[in-house]
């Protein structure tokens, strides 16, 4: 047999079964199709690839929130201390030892203070009596306002016994109207105040008013409604209105009144003048979100802080959308999207935003205020779950393949211009002159509400057949694959538990059109042949999630071995040739009595079912094939009274005729060959030693064996067989 693709062949002559269900028989296959030159020039075309090379991208320098939990997990600090220290921060205060001051420049704001008034019970006294002033709304005396800028306070430290746990809160005076300006907002229920002495800030504070009643109020209130009013509480200026002050704070933010509490109050704003409308608009969903009676003990708490900020970043969107001061945050996301979604560590619950504004731009905005009454019942990743359509079982891939935000699947940046892509794994699949090669092709774990990317690039014109197979949702195992094939990768089934949560979708770009196939969850091995048109695969994006939103520490894991994927060189479409045999029966005593001859000149195998093959071999249907046959004396036949010779048509096929390839498989008896053992059971006349007989051909017409390329042998003690084939992989299919 000789087989052609590209350039070389082999030839040998094998040996004939007589059963029907004969062994794999295979051959080797050599050198595989070439680059082809252009058809409408002639010119072979060259691709060259010149890397650009740049230096490491250098990490972000850390902020001094992150220097401080450093000194904490250290042990420099106690966390008692290391809470103060950002308290510190926040206000830009003095006391702050240089040496934990960061690069807060990208830090949106600040929520020390709710994590002080969650533990001030646990608190020292004199940790307390150092945090009551920042408790204090600036305009108040004895705030850490006046006692930081007011010369002329006279506000002294609190009484000891004010600093025990049975009185945690600030006792607000009257307002200082001597040193504080203030107007009110006509159509928002605010009120901005601003230190005398700031002439200019005036003019800032009416700006802010006329975007608190033009869109920040109207646009939120709307959807969320309305934050608490301040009028019972003690803090809460002169009136029931929402209190902003301006204030030259190192970072704005909003703090709950104390008292009542850390749920269920009204707040108030310290803004820094040079910031932006869009982070007022943040710091007034805070202020509407501290009204929610929430099922957690806080509104910020451990499970909800994450929504607290990803909403409150959608909120700057969702009033500013042109704007786009929040697109720097969604890489803090994007870049690692393998973490959790609810994950907390002073930047990733920012740029978590982009799961709202998903939500609110591929559905209806009032989502948001759906999950946000949730809270009222649930926490938060619960209440997500019951706002969704479909709960997250069905929202979460869907956002995962959203978030990869590249071309011409970039939702975002049709949506909002935001063009931060998800972090992915590029792979280039180049066999680098081998003729079979595998990729880790997912990742080893995901937790819950994360995701995973791996992005092959089929660079390698060598490529002619892939096959992925899904480690995610199935057992993927390496095994010996039976009938002395040899060892390959198989998918089995996995357990509802092994693959629990688990989602695998898919991008594919062939012949430069790109389709989304939205679930292959129940799709154990995937397979491309490229001598196919519409299977020559150019790139493949598949989409990893753990859809699981509970409990929190449940991680999605491999059952078997990781996500797989495996390029093969040998062809796979469509296969042509001939086959010329002789049998001599009777050689293996030295007496041959009978010699048959057959010839197939024309033979055309196909693939069978394209796409939808979960092996490790391809199998090939024969579609083209005549058999001419003869048969004569040998000589110690009957002299001359044996003979015949005819005629049959292949196809369609009586009895049995196919073809195999060990594309896939990675080592043993079918690497890198071919096999088949083919039969017809068509009737035939001859003459056999003067006697007229019909029956079918004695012995199979095609075989291949798994021994080599080479073989001789006997059948049997009457026979040898010899045959000669040569085929050929076809060029590229339609």
């Amino acid at each position: 047999m000789s087989i052609r693709q590209g350039s070389g062949s082999f030839r040998g002559s094998f040996l004939a079964r007589a059963a029907l269900a004969a062994l794999l028989i295979a051959v080797a296959v050599t050198a595989l199709s070439t680059p082809r030159s252009s058809a409408a020039t002639g010119a072979v075309i060259y691709r060259v690839r010149i890397p650009i090379v740049t230096g490491p991208r250098r990490a972000p320098p850390p902020t001094t929130d992150q220097n401080i939990d450093a000194a904490v997990a250290a042990g420099n600090l106690t966390p008692e201390t290391g809470l103060l220290y950002k308290v510190y921060s926040a206000f830009g205060d003095p006391r702050l030892p240089p040496q934990f001051r960061g690069d807060d420049s990208r830090v949106v704001d600040s929520h020390a203070l709710e994590r002080a008034q969650a533990s001030w019970a646990t608190l020292s006294a004199p940790t307390r009596e150092a945090l009551r002033p920042f408790l204090t709304p600036p305009i108040f005396a004895g705030s850490w306002y006046d006692l930081r800028y007011n010369t002329n306070s006279t506000t002294s430290a609190p009484p000891a016994a004010d600093a025990s746990a049975a009185a945690p809160y600030p006792n607000c005076s009257d307002v200082n109207r001597v040193e504080w300006a203030s107007d009110v907002g006509r159509v928002a229920h605010v009120k901005i105040w601003w230190p005398r002495g700031k002439v200019d800030w005036a003019d800032i504070a009416r700006t802010l008013l006329g975007q608190m009643d033009s869109e920040i109020w109207p646009d939120l209130t709307a959807l969320m409604g309305k934050p608490l009013e301040d009028g019972d509480s003690p803090c809460g200026g002169d009136d029931s209105r929402l209190d902003i002050y301006l204030a030259p704070i190192a970072r704005s933010q909003e703090v709950s009144l104390s008292p009542p509490g850390c749920k269920k109050t009204p707040g108030y704003v310290v803004f820094n003048p040079t910031a932006p409308f869009d982070t007022l608009a943040h710091e007034f969903m805070h202020a509407i979100q501290d009204g929610y009676n929430t099922t957690a003990g806080c509104v910020y708490s451990a499970d909800n802080a994450w929504l607290c900020e990803a909403t409150a970043m959608w909120a700057q969107d969702y009033v500013y959308p042109s704007t786009n001061k929040d697109h720097y945050t969604a890489e803090w996301y994007l870049k690692d999207p393998s973490l959790k979604l609810s994950l907390k560590n002073d930047q990733h619950e920012y740029g978590a935003y982009v799961f709202p504004l998903f939500l609110a731009r591929s559905g209806s905005p009032t989502v948001i205020r759906t999950i946000w009454d949730n809270l009222t019942k649930t926490n938060a990743l619960p209440g997500i779950d019951q706002a969704v359509s479909g709960g997250l079982e069905k929202t979460w891939p869907r956002f995962v393949s959203y978030a990869w935000n590249r071309p011409p699947y970039d939702y975002f940046k049709q949506w909002d211009s935001l063009a931060t892509p998800a972090a992915e794994t590029t792979v280039e699949v180049n066999l680098a002159g081998a003729g079979l090669k595998e990729f880790d092709a997912g990742p080893t774990e995901l937790p819950i509400l994360s995701a995973n990317y791996y992005h092959f690039k089929f660079t390698d014109t060598k490529v002619r057949s892939v096959a992925f197979y899904n480690g995610w949702s199935y057992k993927v195992v390496k095994r010996d694959a039976g009938h002395g094939m040899g060892t390959a990768y198989f998918a089995d089934a996995a357990t509802a538990e092994e693959k629990k949560g688990a989602s695998v979708q898919a991008y594919i770009k062939i012949n430069g059109t790109w389709r989304f196939e939205n679930n292959w969850i129940d799709r154990g091995v995937v397979t491309y042949c490229l001598d196919k048109q519409d299977e020559r695969i150019e790139e493949l994006l598949v989409m990893y999630g753990n859809l699981a939103f509970t409990p929190d520490g449940y991680s999605v894991k491999p059952a078997g071995e990781r996500p797989k994927l495996v390029a093969s060189n040998m062809g796979c479409y469509k296969w042509t040739g001939n086959m010329v045999m002789e049998q001599q029966e009777g050689a293996a005593s030295g007496r041959i009595s009978t010699i048959w001859r057959l010839e197939v000149p024309d033979l055309v195998w196909e693939w069978i079912e394209s796409g939808s093959n979960d092996g490790p071999a391809f199998g090939y249907t024969l579609k083209q094939g005549t058999l001419r046959w003869s048969i004569a004396d040998g000589p110690c036949g009957c002299e001359g009274m044996t003979h015949g010779s005819g005629s049959v048509a292949l196809v369609p096929i009586h009895g049995a005729a196919t073809l195999v390839s060990g594309n896939f498989i990675l080592s043993g008896g079918l690497y890198r060959r071919m096999s088949t053992s083919s039969a017809d059971t068509s009737r035939i006349s001859y003459t056999d030693c003067g006697e007229p007989r019909e029956s079918p051909l004695p012995f199979n017409w095609g075989v291949i064996t798994l021994t080599g390329p080479t073989l001789t042998a006997m059948v049997c003690s009457r026979a040898l067989t010899t045959s000669a084939w040569t085929t050929h992989r076809c060029g590229p299919g339609t």
